[in-house]
């Protein structure tokens, strides 16, 4: 996977500069907390004490995934007691409270989608809480497995190419005990994945990972052990469905499996 030079930042600095040459007012530190409707149509937002009007308006407030509350009620409560929203950290920013979009919600506009789906990536635990950006994004998933806290795998890793997986990873975790899962590689996996901002723990064996991680260490190390031993011989290709494969059941398919 490539990024252009500057990433998000730069686009969005390209786009403010086209919108101003077009004659577009930017305003920062200006919310709109509310609008002002007329049998459905659009009158003025209403930012503070300002009152703002147009001819038409394009709402695009983002999302509410920095509102907890929300993000609870969504969410709700697992089988085992815990609220996995309280655990989420949101790699983008504070501000996505979802002010607009509950404010057109109790207007009377159509709602479509289930609340709790999201583009909700995997991103490592020692992130901030908000504002990580994408180097906090764990991108070596398919180059391994991944276990949770009781040292069990709990996803197919290898299901299909990473840029089609990537972004159903946070729910996965989400799922697990602690919403907490851990990506495990060996040596042959560095250098095939976006580098991660934070250094992942290192050992010489099973047992002493596991103990760096704070897991049972002969749980992990049959968990690893088994998938080792259902992989098949192949020839590794990260950019295709090579056929490097699993092929017992009880380590999961995995068509892009190699040993980890």
């Amino acid at each position: 996977m490539r990024f252009f030079m500057g990433g998000g930042k730069a686009l969005v600095n390209a786009y403010y500069r086209s919108a101003e040459r077009l004659g577009v007012q930017i305003r920062y530190n200006t919310p709109v907390h509310a609008l002002e409707l007329h049998d459905g149509e659009f009158v003025a937002a209403l930012a503070g004490s300002e009152r703002i009007t147009a001819k038409a308006c394009v709402l695009a407030a983002g999302g509410f995934e920095s509102n907890r509350e929300w993000l609870r009620e969504a969410w709700g409560e697992n089988a085992r007691g815990e609220w996995p929203a309280d655990n989420f950290l949101i790699r983008g920013t504070r501000f996505n409270q979802g002010v607009l979009l509950k404010f057109m919600m109790d207007a009377g506009a159509d709602i479509i989608g289930d609340p709790s789906q999201s583009h909700c990536v995997a991103i490592d635990a020692r992130a901030p809480l908000y504002d990580g950006g994408i180097c906090t994004r764990v991108d070596c998933v398919s180059l391994g497995i991944v276990v949770n806290r009781d040292a069990e795998r709990f996803y197919d890793e290898g299901e299909d190419f990473w840029p089609k997986r990537y972004a159903i990873w946070g729910r996965l975790v989400a799922q697990q005990p602690g919403q907490i899962g851990y990506s495990i590689i060996d040596s042959k996996a560095i250098g095939h994945f976006m580098p991660p901002v934070f250094p992942g723990a290192q050992a010489n064996t099973l047992a002493e990972l596991a103990c760096q991680l704070g897991l049972d260490a002969e749980k992990f190390t049959h968990t690893v052990t088994q998938y080792n031993q259902a992989c098949q011989p192949g020839h590794f290709d990260h950019t295709l469905l090579d056929d490097c494969a699993t092929k017992k059941p009880d380590a999961g398919e995995n068509p892009l499996g190699a040993p980890a």
